[in-house]
């Protein structure tokens, strides 16, 4: 689990899945900006019903 958020943003995901399709700001302060991202999902085969997503890092950037 991700345990050290700046900052907290609680999404609803629908069942047939979520697109993100929105552009990016065009400013160079975002390179190599960190996004942690990770879920919690209703799982009934699991103590107290829910569940995580293993952990997904997201790095704003370009390849060297």
């Amino acid at each position: 689990m991700l345990v050290t958020p700046l900052t907290t943003v609680s999404v609803l995901v629908p069942a047939n899945g979520l697109i993100y399709s929105d552009a990016n700001p065009d400013d160079p302060a975002l390179c190599f900006l960190e996004i942690f991202l990770q879920a919690v999902e209703l799982d009934p085969g699991a103590i107290g019903k829910l569940s995580f997503t293993p952990g997904l890092e997201l790095v704003i950037g370009f390849d060297l």
